[in-house]
């Protein structure tokens, strides 16, 4: 309650101060406006060439905080990007653990689809079953599928080239070499 009776004497005061004051300006002549004014002039002044000194320094402050935030922003980015490598690799190291663990090719560990390690593991040995395993040493076509003939690209052209192509000859080796 003191709080208000001081705010309502501080609005009593003010229009008394504001008539005085008015009081006071009818009261100059009009060279101590003048003076007033000019003083007031000189002041303005005087602030308008502390500001035009303080400018650079202010735009200057500006482009180290904005050249900051961009630097915070590369150190986020590069961040996120890291965890996005790490993350890859944790995945493609837990394909190759299970590729080893069952003995499969690790050509195939585009192919391996799960993503917990039993997942994992459980699909490398249906591709294993299906295409055969790596210890095996032999790529034995799972029940139900046809064999394939290899195709053996090292083996050196046969004779001096000069000789006729016989197909009956070479579907008669194609089907030696497929079994």
């Amino acid at each position: 309650m003191p709080d208000t009776e001081n705010t309502e004497q501080t609005e009593e005061v003010k229009p008394e101060a504001a008539q005085e004051a008015t009081k006071e300006k009818d009261d100059l002549t009009p060279e101590q406006l003048k003076a007033a004014l000019k003083a007031a002039r000189e002041e303005a002044a005087g602030w308008r060439v502390k500001y035009r000194d303080a400018e650079p320094h202010v735009q200057k402050a500006k482009e180290l905080e904005e050249a900051s935030k961009t630097e915070a922003q590369k150190l986020a980015e590069a961040h996120k990007a890291a965890e996005e490598r790490a993350t890859a690799a944790e995945a493609r190291l837990a394909r190759l653990d299970a590729c080893i663990k069952v003995g499969l090719d690790p050509k195939f560990l585009g192919r391996l689809q799960g993503s917990t390690p039993e997942e994992l593991e459980a699909d490398a040995k249906e591709l294993a079953e299906m295409f055969g395993s790596k210890e095996s040493g032999t790529n034995t076509p799972s029940p139900g599928r046809k064999p394939t003939a290899r195709l053996d690209t090292a083996r050196p052209p046969q004779g001096d080239g000069t000789e006729s192509i016989d197909p009956a000859k070479i579907a008669e080796r194609a089907i030696r070499d497929m079994y």
